[in-house]
């Protein structure tokens, strides 16, 4: 029986290609964080140079100046605190994310850290949901306590993993309790705006799961107009032009279809995606081989 990766020791996740950039991450960032330190003493100092012996007028121009420099340098420095997220967001690399998230959660014993537990069950199974192991990942969200995520990121998280998992399994019925709960969840005013707007992103997911399983494109129609479709991170792009596949497929628009698959392949790493893209194409190929 294979090993469960939260039962390897921390030397075998260190070794690994997700451990390898989970500890080049944590080091880059305890050094960043070291840096703005740092800068904060140098603003002090600074300030109370300037203070001295200056006319009303000219000091404020000095603290402004001051004051914008430093805005800068912050967003400067910022583009180089390396967000572990990318591993998936950006690479689509799920395993490679699995194995990070093991190694920090190993590491910095987050089994004996219940509120900390509940996130890394959370984040782990949505990388195992990337990788298509649908049943796996539903065990590990089986162990988090819905009750205790608050109203915010985690939740939508949690819910976003479990809408996931049922769209995998064409649980029609399941899908459309979610969507119940989805819609009270979009009009709950506790929550804030964003996490509302997302848990409408849900419903149009689900809408569009639901509808191309009968063939129907329309509620896909609807939202691959929106703006937003072709924003945000790699992995978003990914997962919409996996749509796109699909939609043309369905519409026997083979040659857009083709290069849908294509862009999945070439951009979506090692995401279950990709292999689905290149049966389609597989398929594709047979059947425009039988027809000359």
């Amino acid at each position: 029986m294979a090993v469960h990766i939260l039962e390897k020791s921390l030397e075998e996740l260190a070794a690994t290609e997700g451990g390898m950039a989970a500890e080049k991450v944590r080091k880059r960032n305890k050094q960043v964080r070291l840096a703005m330190l740092l800068s904060i003493a140098v603003y002090i100092i600074c300030f109370e140079y300037i203070s001295l012996g200056d006319s009303v007028s000219f000091y404020f121009l000095k603290c402004l100046a001051l004051f914008l420099s430093y805005l800068v340098f912050i967003k400067f420095i910022r583009k180089y605190l390396s967000r572990l997220h990318d591993i998936l967001e950006v690479e689509c690399n799920p395993y490679k994310m699995e194995e990070a998230l093991a190694y920090f959660y190993i590491k910095n014993g987050i089994a004996g850290k219940e509120s900390k537990r509940r996130m890394y069950n959370i984040l782990i199974a949505r990388a195992i949901i990337f990788q298509g192991d649908f049943d796996r990942a539903y065990a590990l969200l089986e162990g988090v306590d819905r009750e205790r995520l608050g109203k915010g990121y985690w939740l939508c998280m949690y819910h976003d993993c479990m809408r996931m998992y049922y769209c995998s399994k064409d649980d029609v019925l399941m899908l459309a309790d979610m969507k119940k709960h989805f819609f009270q969840l979009s009009k709950d005013y506790r929550l804030r705006k964003r996490y509302r707007k997302f848990m409408e992103k849900e419903i149009e997911f689900i809408n569009i799961h639901i509808s191309m399983m009968k063939g129907e494109l329309d509620d896909y129609e609807t939202a691959s107009r929106k703006a937003d479709w072709k924003k945000g991170k790699n992995i978003m792009l990914v997962s919409h032009r996996w749509m796109d596949a699909r939609a043309h497929y369905i519409k026997n628009e083979m040659v857009a279809a083709q290069m849908d698959c294509q862009f999945v392949t070439e951009n979506g790493g090692r995401l279950y995606y990709t292999e689905l893209a290149r049966k389609m194409l597989e398929n594709i190929e047979l059947a425009n081989a039988a027809i000359q």
